[in-house]
């Protein structure tokens, strides 16, 4: 029995804990009250006459001092520090708007020493209504003297309603030397400010900024923690709408700046705007979090988690720009720090900050040598008001603008290790004077934004929405993540305008775009990931979010190595994928482009029976252009993407084909290395370039560039060839001719083709395509095998497989692979062995999930031919919750799973459904199609169950009940059992010996806790059942869940 008192024991413990902890906090005993009546500056409080000096030299722990008059008190020397403790100062206006009644005006003081409006020395203290001008600057550094109000290791003090830096009229500026409040050297727990008109502070046009938090970074250091600046406005006028008048900021650092041995400072609600400067060195923000040249050492003084929510950061909440050269600056360029700085919260629906109007950046880390820590920038808008009015970010014309600029994080002390950006989910960043995102280091993550698109990621405008330069630029560093494998990563990325980096890109990767040299030396990037984007594409994963235009590109690699774009929807651009620039050192080497979606919408292919017309592919998210365009670049690999349906800007002289590989025009008609020696391999291919005459209206375009493997491609209804060389393009290469056909003899000989690639000689390898259209010549619908060719060039290659026509590829030792081949066919029936294919449905195949959640329905694919075939996957989402591969390969006779992946987003309503639709394609013959079904569900929220026995017979002198609690929600909770109580009037002696107390439980969904009650039951009563119940419930919900439980103890008849 031991072990389990001693876990009752334990909970008991627990609970006492807890309700020690929520206890207030006692206050200061009730002290005095002074009642100011004089305006002047002498120490005198007494029966008749009473001065705020008078009063503060008096003041005992727990005094109110307020005041019966009004008006402007000009000091003749600093007022006495408020060193007792639990003081109430009160000068707010008894009607509203309750705005400050009493101005303390510190221009007269001496400047050869200590300068305040007002020193806080002790806890517990309430300012309310004071207005602070004009302190001038004393001797000593703006962290020690110049400022409004100086919080001096004082804790737990609140400073509501006050002007600090505005003259009484709310319009004209009145600053202090210093900072409008310093809270400095281990003071905590302080509130400046809260969410309400009455309590709000206004504080601006201070020289040094309005809020600077330093600690004590000398021995022995003391930390700032934990205080709060909350509903303030930090910079503006009285109403917000306009800088002070007369007020300079030209020295300003920062409205608030977060500095050196501060950590847990909570930055929420503020309207934070106005502060500009051209002084060089003053970096003009509206937040500033960095060690300010404190910390150049790591060390512990680094400023932690500091945490910024539903601030409006150049401009108010209705709209009006209060510009800031900079909205939030982390980092500085000689110091270290800060670490875990959030700027909104991923996790608190509504936390995210207004950032819009700032010229030079929304959010800027720092360019260092030294190093700051993690940051996250999630559930912000940037560049677009709360009411949705657009209000660009970096406008003002500066070098460096971006709207998130991600600096050079590269400290020179190798035993450091830099920080990483998250940037989202949940930002909206629109309408930048420059680019969007800007990134200069490397392991960053960009995921789940909405960039250069309206709120709802359905449309994009230029000039509007649309940034001036590229939606996302990766100059420097490596490793960066661009979107995820999951929908709720997924950027929706729209084209940019072409102010800057040399063209218009959603995404460009070129280290030369800026300044080459720029980076500390010369600038380089590679390595990163791009993946599982809409890029062009409305959030509907089908239109394109804007009309493109020549030169409007998806994705630009220029000096770059190594990248995969994967799994990303593009269209509704110019080119989809650029790879390399015309300039020598601009190419783009070894980067891997495999399972996108390029032109296509994100159902996938779309079904025909003969070429579509461009009218047809209206539901298409089209690109201009080519798909995927390599100008210079080497040893890239383009994999199983879906490449379809681009060129709809073809005609004339112009012909755009799927992928097009080297450009005579840029390079030179000579120039076969400069985009040879890449591979296009598994890919599909359909109805590229809307041009109805030429045969160079192709799926891929082969232009001057040798040594390009063309292989396992599958390409159909395009106007002109599968594939097309020009230019000596792969050497021209022959197409195998003489092809002929043998039809299968059953139980003896497979069907055979034989043809001849003269020019290639032995050792060249010959794949076969097939289809079941005889308009397909040229083309090659569905692969079916490969073989070698002997001495002279000729082949005879078994079908294990095959339609009613055949074509053929060749590509020699060198990797220049062939165009199609002329079509034969048709063959009798039973000429070849058919595939018959079918799709098995998953079980279940309906799902209700929580929003935010994944599920995965597992379908199956099988096949009967005896070859490996690869399938075409058609998916069809109502909502674009699913996703799933592009292609499938059925082993010989086989199946093979089909995993369709179903993402609820986190916005989703109670009961909002999508029918997910799925097919198998070889060719132009579909299998059987299924469907799967997914119904929203909002959280149940923590619940109680309780499982245990309903009665037990009585023990000699203890009955006991075990039982289990579990949280039988989808999300943690705080559970309380109350003690039981018997039913109705048990026997003499008989009480409960546990609980006594409630119990309570933490749990998280699913979890399960134990516990018992245990019942005295002496003496020998008559046979009878005597009942008892106890509670289960929730704490902290509205209502609260409950569940009662009732229990017997039997008396046998006989004991």
């Amino acid at each position: 029995m031991a072990p389990r008192y001693r876990h009752a024991n334990l909970l008991l413990l627990f609970a006492m804990l807890l309700m020690t902890i929520l206890q207030p906090r006692p206050l200061a005993a009730q002290g005095p009250t002074f009642t100011v009546n004089s305006l002047l500056d002498t120490n005198v409080c007494d029966a008749t006459t009473c001065t705020l000096r008078g009063a503060l030299t008096q003041a005992t722990a727990g005094s109110t001092i307020r005041f019966s008059v009004s008006g402007e008190i000009a000091l003749s020397g600093i007022l006495p520090a408020l060193s007792v403790g639990g003081v109430t100062i009160d000068a707010t206006s008894a009607a509203a708007p309750y705005n400050p009644t009493i101005f303390i005006n510190a221009a007269g003081i001496a400047t050869g020493g200590m300068t305040y409006g007002l020193q806080i020395t002790s806890d517990n203290n309430v300012i309310r209504g004071l207005g602070i001008i004009r302190v001038p600057m004393g001797a000593g550094s703006t962290d020690d003297v110049g400022a409004g109000i100086i919080i001096d290791r004082g804790s737990n003090n609140a400073i509501y309603n006050c002007w600090i830096g505005l003259a009484a009229n709310g319009t004209n500026a009145a600053g202090n030397a210093g900072y409008g409040i310093l809270i400095k050297n281990g003071a905590s727990n302080n509130i400046i400010g809260a969410n309400s008109d009455r309590d709000r502070n206004v504080i601006s046009a201070n020289l040094q900024g309005s809020i600077g938090l330093i600690g004590q970074t000398f021995d022995p250091v003391r930390y700032n923690t934990g205080n709060r600046i909350e509903g303030n406005y930090i910079g503006p006028n009285a109403v917000a709408n306009a800088k002070p008048l007369s007020a300079d900021t030209e020295g300003a650092v920062a409205g608030i700046h977060v500095r050196a041995a501060t950590n847990d400072t909570t930055i929420s609600n503020n309207v934070i705007g106005t502060f500009i400067s051209e002084r060089s060195g003053i970096i003009a923000a509206g937040i500033a979090v960095g060690s300010h040249g404190t910390v150049t050492l790591i060390s512990d003084l680094i400023p932690n988690n500091t945490r910024i929510v539903g601030n409006h950061i150049g401009v108010s909440p209705s709209g009006v720009a209060l510009s800031n050269r900079i909205g939030i600056a982390i980092g500085e360029a000689g110091a270290y720090g800060p670490r875990n700085t959030f700027i909104g919260d991923p996790l608190v629906a509504g936390s995210g900050n207004v950032i819009a109007g700032n010229t030079r950046n929304g959010i800027y880390l720092e360019d260092t040598s030294f190093a700051w820590g993690d940051v996250t920038i999630a559930g912000n808008r940037l560049g677009m008001t709360s009411g949705g009015a657009l209000l660009g970010n970096a406008t003002g014309g500066e070098p460096g603008s971006a709207t998130i600029y991600v600096g050079r994080n590269q400290p020179t002390n190798p035993a450091v290790t830099p920080g990483r950006a998250t940037i989202g989910p949940g930002n909206i960043v629109a309408a930048s004077g420059l680019y969007g995102i800007r990134v200069r280091s490397g392991g960053h993550t960009i995921k789940g934004n909405l960039i250069g698109t309206n709120a709802n990621g359905t449309a994009s405008t230029l000039p509007g929405t649309a940034h001036q330069a590229a939606s996302i630029f990766l100059e420097h560093g490596t490793g960066v993540t661009v979107g995820g494998p999951n929908s709720a990563e997924r950027n929706i990325i729209a084209f940019s305008n072409s102010l800057a980096g040399g063209g218009s890109f959603a995404i460009l990767v070129n280290p030369g775009a800026a300044n080459l040299s720029g980076c500390a030396g010369t600038c380089t990037t590679g390595g990163h990931i791009i993946e599982g984007n809409y890029i062009g594409v409305s959030a509907n994963g089908a239109g394109r979010l804007n009309t493109p235009t020549s030169s409007r590109d998806g994705i630009l690699l220029a000096r770059t190595t190594n990248n995969t774009i994967r799994n990303n929807l593009i269209g509704g651009l110019a080119i989809g994928i650029r790879i390399g620039l015309s300039a020598t050192n601009y190419n783009a080497n070894s980067n891997l482009i495999i399972d996108n979606k390029i032109g296509a919408p994100v159902s996938g292919e779309i079904a025909f029976t003969s070429i579509p017309s461009a009218a047809q592919l209206a539901s298409a998210p089209r690109n201009l252009q080519e798909g995927i365009k390599i100008v210079h670049g080497n040893e890239n690999r383009i994999e199983n993407n879906l490449i379809a349906y681009n060129g709809s800007g073809a005609g004339g002289s112009l012909v755009y084909p799927g992928v097009r590989v080297g450009d005579n025009s840029i390079t030179g008609a000579g120039n076969t290395t400069a985009a040879g020696n890449n591979r296009i391999i598994g890919n599909r291919l359909v109805r590229n370039s809307d041009h109805t005459t030429a045969a160079t209206s192709s799926g891929v375009f082969v232009d001057t560039a040798t040594r390009v493997l063309i292989s396992r491609n599958t390409t159909q209804f395009h106007h002109g060839d599968g594939i097309f060389l020009f230019f000596n393009g792969n050497a021209n290469r022959a197409a195998p001719t003489s092809l002929t056909f043998t039809a299968t003899t059953p139980g003896v000989q497979l069907a055979r083709i034989q043809g001849s690639a003269t020019d290639c000689g032995a050792g060249c390898t010959v794949e076969i395509f097939t289809s079941n259209l005889s308009t397909e010549t040229r083309e090659g619908p569905v692969y079916v095998t490969s073989g070698t060719t002997g001495t002279g060039g000729a082949f005879a290659i078994d079908l294990p497989f095959c339609q009613e026509y055949l074509t053929a590829t060749v590509t020699d030792s060198n990797n220049n692979t062939s165009p199609y081949s002329n079509q034969i066919g048709p063959f009798a029936a039973g000429s070849c062995t058919p595939a018959t294919f079918n799709l098995t449905q998953a079980n279940p195949n309906q799902q209700s999930l929580l929003a935010g959640t994944t599920y995965t329905y597992t379908h199956r694919l099988a096949h009967t031919a005896q070859v490996a075939l690869t399938y075409n996957i058609q998916i069809a989402s109502d909502l674009g919750w699913a996703r799933g591969p592009l292609q499938v390969t059925v082993p010989a006779g086989g199946t093979v799973d089909v995993p369709v992946v179903v993402s609820v987003p986190a916005a989703a309503t109670e009961g909002q459904r999508d029918t997910t639709t799925i097919r198998a394609t070889l060719g132009n013959v579909a299998s059987n199609q299924i469907s799967n079904i997914t119904t929203a569900r909002l959280p149940q929220g923590p619940t109680p169950t309780l499982n245990g026995p309903f009665n037990l017979n009585q023990g000699a002198t203890q009955t006991t009940f075990n039982y289990t609690l579990t949280n039988a929600g989808d999300q943690p909770g705080s559970f309380v059992v109350n003690p039981p109580t018997f039913s109705s009037t048990p026997p003499s002696g008989w009480s409960f010996q546990q609980p006594l107390t409630a119990l309570n439980f933490n749990l998280a969904a699913g979890a399960s806790a134990n516990f018992a009650i245990v019942i005295n039951t002496p003496g020998s009563p008559p046979a009878d059942s005597f009942g008892f119940s106890f509670v289960a419930s929730t704490q902290g919900l509205t209502p609260n869940r409950t569940v009662t439980r009732n229990d017997t103890v039997e008396v046998p008849v006989i004991r």
